[in-house]
C-alpha cells in the first residue's frame, strides 16, 4: 500500500511488519528545506522501504524526468 505522505507513519505503525508500505513521492535530495518534499532518509526513519516514483502527473505538471 502506498497512503499520502501524511498517513505513512499511522500506517507503518498499523499494518503487520509483513506489509509492504511505500511513499508515494520522495525527493532527490538528501536534507535541506524543500517543503513539501519527502526526503529517502524520512521515508527510512518511518520504516518505508519502497517508494513509487516517475508518477505521470509528476511529468506532467512538474515536468520531472527519468533522469531525475
Amino acid at each position: 500500500m502506498a497512503p499520502s505522505a501524511i498517513h505513512l507513519g499511522l500506517v507503518r505503525s498499523l499494518a503487520k511488519k509483513d506489509i509492504g508500505v511505500a511513499g508515494q513521492n520522495c525527493y532527490v535530495e538528501p536534507s535541506g528545506a524543500f517543503t513539501g518534499e519527502t526526503s529517502a532518509a524520512s521515508l527510512k526513519d518511518l520504516e518505508v522501504d519502497w517508494v513509487i516514483l516517475g508518477h505521470s502527473e509528476r511529468r506532467n505538471v512538474f515536468g520531472e524526468s527519468s533522469e531525475v
